[in-house]
């Protein structure tokens, strides 16, 4: 988590280069910021984190997903509220298809190096 956060969320103060984050801020930050950890990338509204896009989206864990539904939710890591894993659209479904072949390929390079 990143260290203002919790200061931020009303845990203290927290002093880092000429900025001072308290907890008087707290009402300016979105509510998900003072709740979800920053290292847990959204996915969609209110969707944090691999394993919770995968329940959300395609009704598993995320070790149970298919290479092409991982490779969806790759997609729209940029834009997650733009685009969608659970109903791709035309680009999510050609990028996934070529994220899928990349590694494919870097796949035959490695066991080809071995």
């Amino acid at each position: 988590m990143h260290p203002a956060l919790p200061s931020a969320c009303g845990t203290g103060s927290y002093q880092s280069r000429k900025t001072q984050y308290t907890p008087r801020f707290a009402p300016l930050l979105p509510a998900s910021s003072c709740t979800k950890s920053a290292d847990e990338p959204q996915f969609g509204p209110g969707v944090y984190g691999a394993e919770a896009a995968s329940q959300r989206f395609f009704h598993r864990s995320a070790t149970q997903l298919t290479p092409v539904q991982a490779a969806q939710l790759a997609v729209v890591l940029p834009v997650p509220l733009h685009w969608s894993a659970a109903r791709p659209r035309r680009y999510v479904r050609e990028r996934a298809q070529t994220i899928l072949r990349r590694i494919e390929d870097l796949g035959a390079m490695l066991s080809w190096t071995r």
